[in-house]
């Protein structure tokens, strides 16, 4: 990345919001599925930027109220609250993820 890094990382989030933006605004009537799904890769483009743990969080916590089946949002949430060091909750995120994707 260079010593731009931070402000590459920063560009490439918020070109990933953007692109999730517009694909709801074309979408015609998006499901609740497809709602938890934007909010779930805003999260994760917000995760990668420091300063942002906080929005990334409530972002993959909605997409989890949305569909509490996301599998991505779980193990995203287990990386945020990992890197936040809240290893309790990052222990229970991760455990939802592993719990549903079966045996």
């Amino acid at each position: 990345f260079g010593p731009d890094k931070e402000e590459k990382k920063r560009n490439a989030a918020e070109t990933a919001v953007a692109c999730v933006e517009t694909a709801l605004t074309c979408a015609e009537r998006p499901s609740s599925n497809t709602h938890a799904k934007a909010h779930c890769i805003k999260g994760r483009a917000y995760s990668f930027l420091q300063g942002q743990e906080r929005q990334a969080e409530e972002l993959l916590s909605k997409a989890l109220k949305l569909n509490p089946q996301l599998v991505e949002a779980w193990n995203a949430l287990g990386e945020v609250y990992w890197n936040q060091q809240s290893y309790a909750q990052a222990r229970t995120a991760f455990e939802q993820a592993l719990e549903l994707c079966g045996p």
